[in-house]
């Protein structure tokens, strides 16, 4: 017997994945950032060190835009349990905020997939 299940199972299961993903990324940030200053310190009097300089804001930018992510989805899920009984407007919320938050984290994994890339590229130059 197949269950169809709940909607709301499904976006539950995206908020705790997205918090998740967004909670290990500000982590994983900060790793970055702790090499790119080791780096920095090697090439600090030339182009590299300025590039790693920019490199180091961009990946602040994309630990800012996680924050905020993170306080988005947040709120989207008070407003969400506050509107548990009313079901017109709980699908209209899911509707539209749900999505763009699905297409949020779509172009932050990007983002931040492109910046890593980019890094790994620098970084291997310099073995």
């Amino acid at each position: 017997m197949k269950e169809v299940l709940d909607p709301l199972d499904s976006i539950q299961f995206d908020h705790s994945r997205w918090l998740n993903e967004l909670l290990f990324s500000a982590k994983e940030i900060k790793l970055y950032q702790k090499r790119i200053l080791e780096l920095v310190k090697v090439f600090d009097d030339n182009e590299k060190g300025e590039d790693l300089m920019r490199m180091f804001s961009e990946f602040d930018k994309q630990k800012i835009l996680a924050i905020q992510l993170k306080t988005k989805i947040k709120t989207h899920v008070i407003n969400m349990s506050q509107l548990t009984h009313s079901n017109g407007q709980l699908r209209a919320m899911i509707d539209s905020d749900h999505n763009q938050a699905r297409e949020d984290m779509e172009n932050f994994r990007l983002q931040y997939a492109n910046l890593k890339e980019n890094f790994h590229r620098f970084s291997a130059l310099q073995d």
